[in-house]
């Protein structure tokens, strides 16, 4: 719900007219500005109960104070006593009345019930006073029915003010967002919009761009505007120009909304022709020497189409046109170099990035997870543990270290970890789901199972409110069912993988976990086609299933098929499987 403050310059305007020896209006005026709407609520009431005949203008304050503390009925309430009230005031003029019903407006706008809010706001229109003020109306109700959905009246009500502004850059712009958020809709039902009235808007754009060519949001129309009529050429060089606007790279990667946008903006675009972006982002490139801009969005073009080596060649001259920018534009590289596994080159460059700013926790987040991505689990563990002591309150980094804690079979302080992280949200499913798999690791599975089952208590609570996903569940479900393998609970066993199968049948792990199962239950041509299919799908980082080739070597020797029951011990032995290494030295 958004606040209600809109009438309260022109309220403040008239508290010397109607209130001046009266200090709750003032302190209730000021406390609404402040935010302070509850302190606000009960110096208004002290006003009203303080006086016999109370004016109707501490009831209007107050249903401002109300509508911000989401009591929409008692604010309500209040603008009604406030228009009886002036109206059964014989001495007060009837030309601030309007302003109730502009609150009145405000209120139904706040709940989006728009309707409502236009029906409000056309009685407060009716009560203006003057040109001016109406203009002012016209505006809100040209916005109520745009959020409304109702174009071509928020469209008719712009033009209305601007027939009495005719320079007013702001309603052209409006005008525009309302034609091209009509088409949208239009193109977006039918396939078809209007060109003519696409060509209106960008006429307004470009009279607003002449008249103000700093006016960003005519540059983002325009682009909107373009597309729906296929220019993209157009449309990437305006959303360049608006991406322009928020240059300064940090801003993108420590998530400034409007410089998130405008890249989003470029990137919709550049989909449409990625030659075109290319293009014009070298000629920038080349006209514009000291600008880093143009660099670091190629880098990001380069890499959607996954060539990272063209985008740390960008990266490199963006770092060589700028310091003050350095430490991000190395963030960056380093995640480059990270995507063409050079680890070293990463490092290297996130550890001169925290030489500029030792204080930056995704520095040590990235950091923790290349050394991960090196086996360097001791590396990680560190680098985690910095990223901790800045920021205490991110269970994700208690989860990783806690993970390389498990590595390095040091489960007393994996468990202090996931104590710390469950301690943050104790209904947080991602950590819930990390403490079961730390159990599996330590080899208690009846507490991993128990801390899954939880996971599956809050997924069932949340269910209605979130789309389940399908694949999360299939682990759950498979990792229970590997535990029980593991119990010797077979029967158990098989009802949660088949669950697991149901949710995700694409997925290798799950096969492997139910050949495992049979070959349990000594059903030895089922082990083998199941770890068939897991071995074809592989893991899900491309690395050949281990377990799989042992558990289908170990049930081709049961059936008599030596030779190829000693080829997958012996393979899966090569990939360093523990019970295959230690089934070949008994053996052997």
């Amino acid at each position: 719900m958004k606040k209600i403050l809109l009438t309260l310059l022109s309220i403040l305007l008239c508290i010397n007219v109607f209130a001046q020896n009266e200090t709750y209006y003032s302190q209730g005026v000021d406390l609404i500005n402040e935010g302070e709407y509850e302190q606000a609520v009960e110096v208004l009431t002290q006003s009203i109960e303080s006086r016999e005949t109370p004016e109707w203008l501490p009831y209007l304050l107050r249903s401002i104070a109300y509508s911000n503390t989401q009591k929409i009925t008692s604010a309500l309430n209040d603008t009604e006593i406030a228009l009886q009230k002036i109206n059964s005031d014989k001495q007060q003029k009837k030309d601030k009345i309007y302003w109730i019903y502009s609150v009145r407006a405000e209120i139904f706008s706040s709940t989006e019930d728009y309707s409502k809010a236009v029906s409000e706001i056309t009685t407060s229109i009716k009560f203006s006073p003057s040109k001016a003020i109406t203009k002012s109306l016209l505006k809100m109700r040209g916005d109520y029915h745009f959020w409304n959905k109702n174009y071509g009246a928020s469209i008719k009500d712009y033009n209305q003010v601007l027939k009495q502004d005719k320079t007013n850059t702001t309603m052209k712009v409006l005008i525009v967002r309302s034609i091209v958020t009509e088409q949208e809709s239009q193109f977006y039902r039918t396939g078809k919009s209007n060109t003519a009235e696409l060509k209106k808007a960008l006429t307004l754009a470009d009279e607003v761009i002449a008249a103000e060519p700093d006016f960003d949001a005519a540059y983002k129309f325009r682009v909107r505007a373009n597309v729906l009529m296929n220019n993209y050429g157009d449309a990437i060089r305006d959303a360049y120009r608006f991406r322009e606007s928020y240059s300064t790279i940090v801003t993108s990667l420590s998530g400034d909304d409007r410089a998130i946008y405008a890249e989003k903006l470029f990137f919709q675009c550049a989909d449409l022709d990625s030659a075109a972006a290319e293009k014009i982002l070298l000629e920038k490139m080349d006209n514009t020497p000291d600008n880093p801009l143009p660099c670091y969005l190629l880098a990001l073009l380069y890499a959607d189409e996954d060539n990272h080596t063209k985008g740390i060649e960008m990266l490199t001259q963006a770092i060589n046109r700028t310091d003050r920018e350095l430490g991000d534009l190395l963030i960056m590289r380093a995640r480059f170099y990270y995507s063409n596994k050079d680890y070293e080159s990463a490092l290297n460059d996130l550890h001169i990035a925290k030489q500029q700013n030792d204080s930056n926790t995704y520095i040590y987040y990235l950091e923790g997870n290349f050394y991960n991505k090196m086996e360097k689990w001791e590396d990680a563990a560190k680098s985690f543990g910095e990223g901790i002591r800045l920021r205490p309150d991110v269970s994700e980094l208690y989860v990783l270290r806690a993970n390389d804690y498990i590595k390095m079979k040091n489960f007393e302080l994996a468990q202090n970890d996931m104590d710390s992280a469950l301690k943050l949200d104790t209904t947080d499913i991602d950590v819930l789901v990390s403490y079961a798999y730390f159990y599996m690791e330590k080899g208690d599975r009846k507490t991993s199972n128990e801390m899954y089952q939880k996971v599956l208590n809050v997924l069932d609570s949340v269910a209605e409110e979130n789309e389940l996903n399908n694949e999360y569940l299939a682990m759950i479900y498979n990792n229970i069912a590997y535990n029980y393998v593991k119990l010797g609970d077979y029967e158990q066993a098989m009802t949660y993988v088949q669950k697991a199968l149901d949710y995700d049948d694409e997925s290798g792990y799950i096969w492997d976990t139910r050949g495992e199962l049979y070959f349990c239950l000594k059903k030895y041509e089922e082990c083998i086609a199941d770890m068939n299919k897991s071995i074809e799908m592989r893991n899900e980082d491309g690395s050949e299933p281990a377990n799989s080739y042992y558990y289908r070597g170990r049930a081709r020797l049961e059936l008599g098929q030596t030779e190829d029951g000693n080829a997958d011990i012996q393979k899966a032995a090569d990939l360093k499987h523990e019970e295959a290494m230690e089934f070949l030295k008994d053996k052997n």
